[in-house]
């Protein structure tokens, strides 16, 4: 039996409004921005929180919010108290009453910073692998589980005399003569 291990990360959620004075905001923000929700409701969000806090949203992001333009997937950092940078995706939409009129705002972000890591480490190691694949003296032919290739080094261009355009999407047994080209 295989144990999966996770960690939940809680969303930041603000509630604005629509002088842009801070309703409420859950225990995650207030770890996020290392204030008290006492010491923030009732302030405005851009004169109670340093800019460096405030993950790039600016006021006229949320008067776009107010006026029916939420905003979606966009990813600002910000600065803990504590020093360390973080990496948020924010999602922001209007309040609106039965009538249509905006009455506050509601954000919601995720801290993203761990999956930023976690993709830009994959990059730098597929990036190395590229180098190692294009610079081998070897033929070097990757294949996934269904026999389609994934990569073909310059060496393998060479010997095969196909270029990596034409194989790379191909199932391997191309390569192949007969009758391994048949049994495989």
């Amino acid at each position: 039996m295989k144990r999966v291990l996770f960690c939940l990360l809680l969303p930041i959620v603000l509630l604005l409004a629509r002088d842009l004075s801070v309703l409420s905001l859950n225990s995650e923000a207030e770890q996020l921005y290392g204030r008290s929700r006492r010491s923030l409701i009732g302030r405005d969000y851009f004169e109670a929180l340093d800019p460096e806090q405030r993950s790039g949203l600016a006021r006229a992001d949320f008067r776009d919010v107010l006026a029916g333009k939420p905003v979606r997937g966009y990813e600002g950092r910000v600065q803990r108290p504590d020093g360390r940078g973080r990496v948020l995706l924010w999602n922001a939409t209007s309040l609106r009453d039965a009538k249509g009129n905006a009455l506050g705002i509601i954000a919601v972000a995720q801290d993203i910073t761990e999956r930023q890591k976690a993709e830009e480490g994959l990059r730098e190691r597929e990036a190395r692998l590229s180098s190692i694949i294009d610079t081998a003296p070897d033929a070097i032919i990757t294949i996934d589980e269904r026999g389609i290739v994934q990569s073909f080094s310059v060496a393998a261009e060479r010997l095969f005399g196909y270029e990596a355009g034409e194989v790379i999407g191909q199932n391997v047994k191309m390569l192949m003569s007969s009758p391994h080209k048949e049994q495989h």
